[in-house]
C-alpha cells in the first residue's frame, strides 16, 4: 500500500464498516421489554414483525428525519435536485 502512497487504514468507532447491528432479540428486550424469540419456544415470524413495527412506531420521526437528510446531502454532492 505505501508505494502506492496509501497509509494504513485505522477504522474510527463511527466506521459502518466496524458497526455490527443488534439482533431484534436484543432490541425488542432492551426498548420494549418484549421478550421474543424466546430459546426453546419455536420461532414465530409475527412475533418479530410485531417487534420491529414496534420499534418504528417508537423511532419513526428520529428514523425519518435522518433518512431525510441522508437524501438532501446525496442530491447536494450529486448535484441533482429533481424528485423532490
Amino acid at each position: 500500500m505505501r508505494p502506492l502512497g496509501l497509509h494504513e487504514y485505522n477504522p474510527t468507532p463511527f466506521d459502518n464498516a466496524m458497526h455490527v447491528p443488534k439482533k431484534l432479540k436484543i432490541l425488542a428486550r432492551d426498548k420494549l421489554e418484549m421478550e421474543i424469540q424466546v430459546d426453546g419456544r419455536p420461532h414465530c415470524p409475527i412475533e418479530d414483525a410485531v417487534a420491529t413495527l414496534e420499534l418504528y412506531k417508537r423511532h419513526r420521526v428520529k428514523w425519518e428525519r435522518v433518512i431525510m437528510y441522508k437524501v438532501k446531502r446525496t442530491r447536494e454532492i450529486c448535484g441533482s435536485s429533481s424528485g423532490e
